[in-house]
Order: structure tokens, then C-alpha cells, then sequence
């Protein structure tokens, strides 16, 4: 029961990592340990985990090679959102300057709660 489970995560790690980077394939690296490369021969991992680049059998290198992929999607897309969100977060100024949020609200301390004006 075990090895199917694990022989069905295996498939869905190769089956992912092979249509995100075409032509990957398991290499044993001079040590005797095991990493999964590009079609290039390059380690996906890359110098960025050194600790995950090699792996003591096939199961584990395919499943550190799609546990950094995800990280690697992660970590850029929150890249890109902090950059949506310090662009979106603008208010016009007085002479059509740009200021950020925060800015604006540190510029004007008598500003007030319009929900709660009674308050």
C-alpha cells in the first residue's frame, strides 16, 4: 500500500516537473547520490538549497525538486503582488504627484473617520 502511494506521488512529481521544464531526468551525481536534471544536465535545484540538491534516492530527488519549484512559484508571486500592490495603492496629490498611501495618512493627522463622524 505504501510503495503504490509512493509510486503514484512519484508519477505526479515527474508528470509536473516534466511539463515545466521539458526533458528532465533522474542523474546519480559521484557521491552516489541521486538529482533531477533539466535537459540541459543542469540540477534543477540549483545552488539556491544546496542541503536539497542531492538526495539519497530517486523518490526523495524528484519530490525536493518539486517542493522548490513550489517554493520558487511562491516566492515570486508575492514579488509580483507587493509590486501590484505599492503601484494600485496610490492617492493623487495636490499638484498631481503620486504619493503612496501610507504617505498621505502621515501627511494629514487631522484626518477623520467618515463612517463614525459622531465619534
Amino acid at each position: 500500500m505504501i510503495q503504490e502511494r509512493r509510486k503514484h506521488k512519484l508519477n505526479e512529481y515527474k508528470k509536473f516537473l516534466d511539463k515545466k521544464f521539458k526533458g528532465v531526468e533522474t542523474k546519480m551525481a559521484s557521491n552516489g547520490e541521486f538529482y533531477v536534471s533539466d535537459s540541459n544536465g543542469r540540477n534543477i535545484i540549483g545552488n539556491k538549497y544546496p542541503d536539497l540538491a542531492l538526495s539519497p534516492d530517486v523518490y526523495t530527488a524528484y519530490k525536493n525538486a518539486y517542493i522548490i519549484e513550489h517554493w520558487n512559484r511562491m516566492e515570486a508571486r508575492q514579488v509580483k503582488g507587493i509590486r501590484k500592490d505599492i503601484q494600485n495603492n496610490t492617492v493623487q496629490g495636490g499638484e498631481g504627484l503620486a504619493k503612496a498611501i501610507y504617505e498621505y495618512f502621515e501627511d494629514e493627522p487631522g484626518m477623520y473617520d467618515e463612517e463614525n463622524m459622531n465619534e
